[in-house]
């Protein structure tokens, strides 16, 4: 925590921090579901330049490595860090093959 948060923090009851806290939780959601949707549109990439491979190793060994760095700059614990976007990682594979798989159903029924 930087001393500018402090400074904003002081005085502020549980009920308040109460709150702050619920307002960060709903931005993470919000962020979760903008990269959800993020995730979708590479997936629409991927097929227009001929069926890429959903998940590529080394891309995301390179994110979750600057994962790493971003976390160790914020006092974070990177491993915690790394943890939730390995989690985030999967789920954005997972509605990358559940859009995919919706395209070749929707295809096929067209055939």
């Amino acid at each position: 925590m930087n001393k500018k948060t402090e400074n904003r923090d002081e005085g502020l009851s549980l009920e308040d921090l109460g709150i702050r806290i619920k307002k960060v939780d709903k931005q993470i959601i919000d962020l979760l579901a903008e990269r959800m949707d993020l995730a979708k549109k590479v997936e629409e990439c991927k097929n227009l330049q001929g069926q890429q491979p959903i998940l590529r190793p080394e891309i995301e060994e390179k994110r979750l490595s600057q994962i790493k760095e971003w976390a160790d700059e914020k006092g974070l614990n990177h491993m915690f860090a790394q943890a939730v976007f390995y989690y985030i990682l999967s789920e954005s594979c997972r509605v990358q093959i559940d859009q995919l798989e919706s395209r070749k159903k929707d295809e096929s029924k067209l055939s």
